[in-house]
């Protein structure tokens, strides 16, 4: 298993192995490529009742989803679901890992990433991850910001 460089990433975006929708081409680095954050974000939804996995696996009660115009706002102490705005489609010989941007642990932020792993024939898909402000400042993040990054493995 090796990670694909740059020049490999644009050559499977360029073939259609590997979709990523919208593509931005200044957004592939040496060894991934950076994701920016969708306009749609969830809240967690307050309960006095327990959630149970299965409860937020069906996506009715866990997670209000919003619209922002153009920024997040994530007040101290509190959590917001993100998302990318790329939808990702991988063929069956690559599979990817997410990592956040480092720039946000100055910020107070921690994006927590439950599951990293891209599955190799992953079709059209955003993917999603937990952003928690572990500071004492509210903190706007912007759309389209580039919030994680790809890294892409050939298996």
């Amino acid at each position: 298993m090796s990670i694909l460089r740059d020049t490999e990433i644009l050559k499977e975006v360029e073939e259609g192995r590997v979709v990523i929708d919208p593509f931005f081409k200044d957004n592939i680095q040496l060894a991934s490529i950076d994701l920016t954050l969708s306009s749609t974000y969830g809240v967690l939804r307050k309960s006095q009742r327990p959630l149970t996995t299965s409860r937020f696996e069906s996506g009715n009660e866990a997670v209000v989803w919003k619209q922002a115009k153009n920024k997040i706002l994530v007040p101290p102490g509190r959590t917001r679901m993100g998302k990318t705005l790329e939808k990702v489609s991988l063929p069956l010989d690559i599979a990817g890992m997410i990592f956040p941007k480092g720039r946000l642990t100055l910020l107070g932020l921690s994006l927590q990433i439950s599951s990293g792993l891209v599955q190799p024939g992953r079709k059209e898909q955003e993917l999603f991850f937990l952003i928690a402000n572990m500071g004492a400042t509210p903190v706007e993040l912007l759309t389209d910001d580039r919030i994680c990054q790809l890294v892409l493995f050939r298996l």
